[in-house]
């Protein structure tokens, strides 16, 4: 492993970090009584996003690289901030689930900003695959 990353294996810490970060959200509304429709939709994504960390971090071995590991401490405020936000709101389900939204958009603009990056490169499937799970993932958090 060297020292210095080459643009690829940016990249793809990127992705794999935004990917983890949504996991987590993902998880962490599903772990909490919000209603039956949330907790089932949260744990679906969940699952999907975790398969997709997998292949990302799959990508970041190919490279020569190893993936980061998430923050715990940018993690727990995270959740506070989840936490907080469930409280104050008045169905508590609803701004979890927005709030997971808001982050899956972060995750998409993120695809997008390194497509310059990944488009025309043996990565480009995973970028696409990145791209389609946010997007699908907005979708399912707004219907």
């Amino acid at each position: 492993m060297s020292l210095l990353r080459s643009d690829r294996q940016v990249a793809l810490q990127w992705l794999h970090g935004w990917a983890l970060e949504t996991l987590s959200h993902f998880r962490f509304v599903a772990d909490h009584e919000v209603g039956a429709e949330a907790v089932a939709l949260c744990e679906s994504l969940a699952d999907e996003r975790e398969q997709l960390v997998g292949r990302l971090a799959a990508a970041i071995r190919e490279t020569g690289d190893l993936p980061a590991e998430p923050d715990p401490d940018r993690e727990a405020l995270q959740q506070m901030q989840e936490q907080l936000s469930s409280v104050f709101a008045e169905q508590g389900g609803d701004a979890m689930l927005a709030y997971c939204g808001s982050r899956e958009e972060a995750f998409l603009e993120q695809a997008r900003q390194e497509a310059g990056v990944l488009e025309g490169t043996r990565y480009a499937s995973l970028l696409s695959a990145c791209q389609a799970s946010a997007a699908q993932a907005i979708k399912r958090l707004q219907a």
